[in-house]
C-alpha cells in the first residue's frame, strides 16, 4: 500500500510538471509495441520534434491534459475510496471504544454501588444478630 501510494505520488508530480505543447497533442510517433506497455500505463518518452518529455497513452496516442487528469483520477480513485473506507472503519472503532469506555465507567459505578449496599447489608445483619441475641436473653425465663 505504501509503495503504491509512493508510485502514485511520483506519477502525479511527474504528470503535473509536464507541459503539453500543441504539436505534442498530435500522434506523430508510432504506438509502442504491445509488450512495451502491456500494463496499460501511460509511459514517458521524448518528443521526436522538440526533445521534451511527453506522455504516451497505452494506445500510442499522445496524452492531452484531459487524458492525464483522467488517468490520475483512475489511479487515485481506488486509493481514495480505500482511504475513505479505512477512515469510516476507524471512526466506527473510535465510537465503539467510546461506548465501551462509557459502559466500563457505568459498570465501575454499579460495582461501587453494590459494594456500598453490601456494607449496608453487613451492618444490617450485624444489628439483626445483636437484636436477636438481646431478645433471646430478654425472653429467657428468670430464675428468681
Amino acid at each position: 500500500m505504501a509503495e503504491e501510494q509512493h508510485n502514485l505520488e511520483t506519477a502525479i508530480k511527474s504528470f503535473s510538471s509536464m507541459q503539453i505543447d500543441d504539436h505534442t497533442k498530435q500522434n506523430i510517433m508510432p504506438p509502442p509495441p504491445p509488450s512495451h506497455n502491456a500494463s496499460n500505463e501511460i509511459i514517458e518518452t521524448h518528443c521526436a520534434q522538440c526533445g521534451k518529455e511527453v506522455l504516451i497513452m497505452p494506445n500510442g496516442q499522445r496524452c492531452t491534459e484531459n487524458d492525464i487528469h483522467n488517468y490520475i483520477n483512475q489511479k487515485t480513485l481506488p486509493v481514495m475510496q480505500e482511504l475513505e473506507r479505512l477512515k469510516n472503519e476507524n471512526r466506527m472503532l473510535r465510537d465503539s471504544a467510546t461506548t465501551f469506555q462509557q459502559q466500563c465507567a457505568e459498570l465501575t459505578q454499579r460495582n461501587q454501588q453494590i459494594a456500598q449496599l453490601q456494607e449496608q447489608l453487613k451492618a444490617a445483619e450485624y444489628k439483626n444478630y445483636a437484636l436477636t441475641v438481646h431478645l433471646s436473653e430478654f425472653n429467657k425465663p428468670s430464675l428468681c
